[in-house]
Parts: C-alpha cells; structure tokens; sequence
C-alpha cells in the first residue's frame, strides 16, 4: 500500500509539473496582437531645375480633415517620405530658402498605401513665391510592385460560382496579370513571372 501511495504521488508531482509548464510555455507565447496597418504615406524626390538632388528642402502636410501637421526634410538623396499618416485629404508645401514654395492641394492618403509625388523641380526664387500645383500627379505606385483590383460585394455576389466557393480562382483571373495554370489537375491562378 505504501509503494502505491509513492506511485500516486509521483503521478500527481507529474501532472502538476505538466500543467505548470504548460501554462508557463503558454504565457511565454503570449504576445499582444499586432493592429492592422492603418495608416499611409506620402513620398517623393526634390529636385532643382536641372535635376540636382536638394538636401534639407522642409515638407509639410497638413490634413484638411484634422488640421494634423506632419513635417520632415528632404535627405542626402533628395527623397523624402511622411510616414504614419492617418488616411484623408492634404495640403503638401515643399521649401526651401532661394527656391519658390511648391503646394500640392488634395492629395488623398489610403490605408497602407504610399502615395508618390515623384520628383518635385523647385524653381529659383524667393520662398514668398509659390508655384500651386492645381491637381496631384497621377497616383502611381512607384514604391512597389504589385497590381491589384477592388471589388464590391456586388461584383462578388454576382461572379459565377463565387458563392459556392467554386469561382475565386476564376475571379482571380480578372485581375491583369493573372493566368489560369493547371499544373497536376488542381485548378489554381497564378502570377506571371
């Protein structure tokens, strides 16, 4: 009877030894969850007239939803980039002293997207001088590479076979760039090289 009341608590110290380790093991594995990107970005280049690099030029964005300011400067390379934006709509000012202000007006910043100004010629002149840039160049993605396609429910809804779970590799397939490879009779949709 003795023995076997040392077997029992042997058994016992090993469920609890188990059951410690577990929830230490677990508690170590704990981290908090990381938040979706929700933020953008705008970036580009600052240039004079003859295409030299200009260093120091100060960028300002101001949210025409929130008043918020956002400041930085153009580096050794002439780039800059204003991270962490919240999305909306802004106002850009690009100076720097014996250059005329160049403002760029409703330049709209998306979740998790950049959007590039592409190279800004700063003209001679005094900093008094601005030069309005009426509409935002083109948004262009010239920061990544990748294409994409938005679709509304209703565009899903109503894609044959989406529904039934049978038409997203069609669906797929209506993005650019996408073709349809049959590689050991399993459908998929893949990117060309």
């Amino acid at each position: 009877m003795e023995k076997r009341f040392g077997s029992l608590l042997a058994f016992l110290g090993l469920v609890v030894l188990t059951v410690c380790l577990t929830f230490a093991l677990l508690g170590l594995g704990v981290t908090p969850a990381n938040a979706q990107v929700s933020k953008g970005s705008i970036s580009g280049s600052v240039t004079d007239p003859q295409g030299a690099i200009v260093l120091g030029a100060s960028i300002n964005a101001v949210s025409k939803d929130t008043n918020q300011r956002s400041t930085t400067e153009s580096d050794s390379a002439g780039l800059f980039r204003l991270s962490l934006l919240p999305p909306g709509t802004y106002r850009v000012e690009i100076a720097k002293q014996g250059f005329r202000k160049v403002v760029f007006d409703n330049i709209e910043v998306s979740v998790g997207a950049d959007h590039g100004l592409g190279a800004v010629k700063l003209e001679i002149g005094e900093v008094s001088a601005t030069i309005e840039v009426s509409s935002a160049p083109p948004l262009i993605q010239s920061t990544e590479a990748q294409i994409s396609n938005s679709y509304t429910s209703e565009n899903i809804n109503t894609f044959a076979g989406v529904l039934e779970n049978q038409g997203l590799d069609n669906l797929a397939l209506t993005v650019p760039g996408v073709v349809n490879n049959r590689d050991f009779q399993i459908p998929t949709a893949r990117a060309l090289p």
